[in-house]
């Protein structure tokens, strides 16, 4: 997970990040929960306004964009 983190700048992994799966009818750990809390990770410090703003210079008519399929 560290070594995750890195790669994709997050810089928020602490302990509370760290869960458990439990077998509901037993209570007992089955196995450590797939990683989440991604994010403060790959440039999340953007604005969302910017982010529209970028993605307006990808986009184009949908009949446009369907002859390219």
């Amino acid at each position: 997970m560290i070594i995750i983190d890195a790669v994709i700048g997050n810089g928020d992994r602490h302990a509370g990040n760290f869960g458990w799966l439990r077998n509901t009818d037993t209570g007992e750990y089955v196995s450590m929960a797939p990683l989440y809390d991604f994010d403060h990770a790959l440039d999340s410090t953007l604005e969302s306004d910017r982010l529209l703003t970028d993605a307006v210079k990808f986009c184009m008519p949908y009949k446009d964009e369907v002859r390219r399929i």
